[in-house]
């Protein structure tokens, strides 16, 4: 039991009740005039982050929620994912800033109707720090132990007439705005703070500083962006045998030639070496480009997979099918 004489309130009892871990299942706070306030805490059982914290190997799949009111072909993808001992779902917030569906609400339908963990990717672009706040307060209350908090893709040129980024925030200051939640509205119950790590830059060591600092801010993991290139494979082995943090290594299967090219010249922060573009035919029936997409996946996995402490998987175009075929030929499951 925890007291406090003249001057304690119940932010004193409660800030040391989380610093000595006292009882994750009840925080009485008890007021000079007898009169008690009653905050009945239950830790959320969040299995991606156990297994991740005993070194078991996570594995991570990313899907895009849809661009309408269709929820049929997530929902299946996500149940594939709980079939096939996925551990985790992540969905994207409007990704290259394409109007999605809000991420928040759909990963808590998955997490509500499928039974499988869920992290929403929460962006700075289109909400002040008001509605972040508020969003973030409707996730914990849906469940939700775990959010990968990005910066997010600025509003395209020719969406600007119609939209405004807003960034009152940025990955740093949310992931920040996060952990002060932590502390004085989810206590005993946190959230798990994921950030986003590029390590395809040129730069890499500047890369390294803003990962450190997103740790300073209570960062307790990392997903990278998609890798490609053994450059990047080879700094990820010498930076994890001198660093204990805890990453997961990007996997971007292709699907085609135009797909390979697409990625190449439209998406930030991801390279894809010309021996891989070089594998696919403009001429690839559908299958046949499938099948080099999962060979140069699992290739890829296989070079870092020792390197790493679990894999996220993207799913191009909600093909999950592949991402499943992907994981049983380079690591079973």
């Amino acid at each position: 039991m925890v007291g406090g004489c003249c001057g304690t309130t119940p932010r004193h009892i409660r800030e040391l009740n989380y610093k000595l871990r006292i009882d994750g299942s009840k925080v009485i706070l008890k007021t000079s005039d007898e009169n008690k306030v009653i905050r009945k805490v239950r830790k959320t059982n969040n299995k991606f982050i156990d297994k991740l914290n005993r070194n078991k190997f996570p594995l991570v799949v990313e899907l895009d929620p849809p661009t309408n009111t269709m929820m049929d072909k997530i929902m299946h993808c996500a149940e594939v994912c709980r079939d096939n001992n996925i551990d985790l779902v992540t969905v994207a917030d409007s990704p290259m800033s394409k109007v999605r569906v809000d991420s928040i609400v759909i990963a808590s339908k998955i997490k509500r109707e499928i039974g499988i963990d869920v992290m929403p990717h929460i962006c700075c672009r289109d909400k002040n720090i008001n509605a972040i706040r508020s969003s973030i307060l409707a996730a914990n209350i849906e469940g939700i132990r775990n959010i990968l908090a990005v910066t997010g893709d600025p509003v395209s040129g020719a969406e600007e007439i119609k939209a405004k980024s807003v960034f009152n925030l940025n990955s740093f200051r949310l992931i920040e705005l996060i952990s002060e939640m932590n502390k004085e509205v989810f206590n005993g119950d946190e959230i798990s703070i994921g950030g986003a790590l590029n390590l395809n830059v040129s730069n890499k060591n500047s890369e390294v500083a803003r990962m450190n600092k997103k740790l300073l801010n209570g960062a307790k993991f990392f997903l990278t962006q998609p890798i490609f290139e053994d450059e990047t494979i080879e700094f990820l082995s010498n930076f994890k045998k001198e660093n204990d943090v805890k990453i997961l290594g990007g996997i971007m299967p292709l699907i085609s030639y135009k797909n390979a090219q697409f990625i190449n010249n439209e998406l930030p922060g991801v390279r894809i070496p010309q021996k891989y573009v070089d594998r696919f035919d403009k001429d690839m029936t559908r299958d046949e480009a499938e099948k080099v997409g999962i060979e140069i996946a699992v290739e890829i996995i296989n070079k870092i997979k020792n390197h790493v402490d679990g894999l996220y998987l993207v799913t191009p175009f909600n093909r999950i099918e592949m991402i499943i075929k992907v994981i049983k030929a380079s690591i079973g499951i």
